[in-house]
């Protein structure tokens, strides 16, 4: 008898599955065809799970439809082996998209940092090159002064 519930965290097909007393009085087709579903119910929530960033969830009822599949009685069935190829494309996907997305983030915040440094680096360069002409402001007014002031002794001489 299924559950009536079912179990937290777990797609019904897969719920379902559990509640089957005697696997082995199923004829092998109804075995694939509940597997079919299970595949099916599994990848649709993983991939909307992953969408909306739950990675860990996604993965989880990808790893319980494999786990499911794999110990049903027609696992060496050619089509069984199609089914958890599929699981584990998927699974691979949403794992590598849960991994570049960690790193988007830290990458993300490394890019912010990298975009302070540089603006701080571009406002002391700037301060630098401020510093600088106003350096040459001063020596040039200091020679234009020096100048003057030996001008100025030149013509009191004469």
């Amino acid at each position: 008898m299924p559950p009536m519930g079912g179990m937290p965290g777990v797609p019904p097909s897969m719920a379902a599955w559990s509640g089957y007393p005697k696997q082995e009085e199923r004829s092998e087709e109804d075995v694939i065809n509940d597997n079919q579903k299970t595949t099916k119910d599994a990848i649709t929530e993983a991939v909307e799970l992953a969408t909306k960033a739950r990675y860990s969830e996604s993965i989880e009822t990808l790893y319980t439809a494999i786990g499911k599949i794999k110990h049903s009685k027609v696992a060496k069935h050619e089509r069984t082996k199609v089914m958890l190829s599929s699981l584990n494309d998927c699974l691979h996907g949403i794992e590598e998209k849960s991994y570049l997305s960690k790193d988007s983030h830290a990458r993300g915040s490394k890019s912010r940092r990298r975009d302070r440094s540089r603006e701080r680096d571009r406002r002391e360069r700037s301060s630098s090159r401020d510093r600088d002409r106003d350096r040459k402001r001063a020596r040039s007014r200091s020679r234009e002064r020096r100048r003057s002031e030996y001008d100025d002794r030149e013509r009191d001489r004469r």
